[in-house]
């Protein structure tokens, strides 16, 4: 059965929840995370968050997008920083911040690495991180267009090189996570940078 919102609920606490449930996994992550784990990492009593939530799953299945949500008001952010900067500039900053800020976060390595284990076998979670990804690559697409306005770029040129951009700084942040000695996050943005202006230069690929 589908829990019910209420109005008396505050957003405020349960983005909290979701919180501590990331942090949790990202310590010891989704098998040896309880709800009182969780409740001890918001600093609430373990009823309140059933106040807001039916079980842990429940609070599993919100994640994915609590994630995406966060990560975008960083962009964002971001971006508006360097609003007053050369696009060229902006798009090169853009792409390390994919490769450095996002993919160096090793508390989001962690947590994705249980959500994906999970994914294979709860079609839902799946569906959450499909949904996920997608957003993802296309305000990734987005911002590459809004960074080389008046080349000859197509929109499905820069969702692909989105899609690139997305898949190769996951790739580089598993391997980072594995070997930091060995991989050097802002020379692997660097290497992307390339690509991408490759790509612009062309037209099409």
């Amino acid at each position: 059965m589908a829990r019910k919102e209420s109005k008396g609920k505050s957003p405020e606490r349960r983005a909290e929840i979701i919180d501590a449930f990331y942090r949790c996994i990202a310590k010891r992550g989704y098998s040896s995370t309880s709800v009182r784990d969780i409740a001890a990492e918001a600093n609430i009593k373990a009823s309140a968050i059933y106040y807001y939530f039916e079980n842990k799953d429940d609070i599993l299945y919100t994640l994915a997008d609590h994630i995406l949500d966060s990560y975008r008001r960083q962009f964002q952010n971001f971006l508006q920083r360097e609003q007053h900067k050369p696009p060229g500039e902006r798009l090169t900053l853009g792409i390390q911040f994919l490769f450095t800020k996002i993919a160096g976060d090793r508390d989001l390595i962690e947590v994705f690495y249980e959500l994906f284990n999970l994914a294979r076998h709860d079609e839902r979670l799946r569906r959450s991180l499909r949904r996920l990804y997608r957003r993802y690559r296309e305000e990734v697409a987005e911002f590459i267009l809004k960074c080389v306005r008046g080349s000859n770029l197509s929109a499905e040129t820069a969702r692909s090189l989105a899609a690139f951009m997305v898949s190769a700084s996951e790739g580089v942040s598993e391997q980072w996570n594995l070997d930091p000695k060995g991989i050097r996050l802002s020379t692997m943005a660097d290497m992307a940078g390339r690509f991408v202006e490759y790509a612009v230069d062309a037209g099409n690929m």
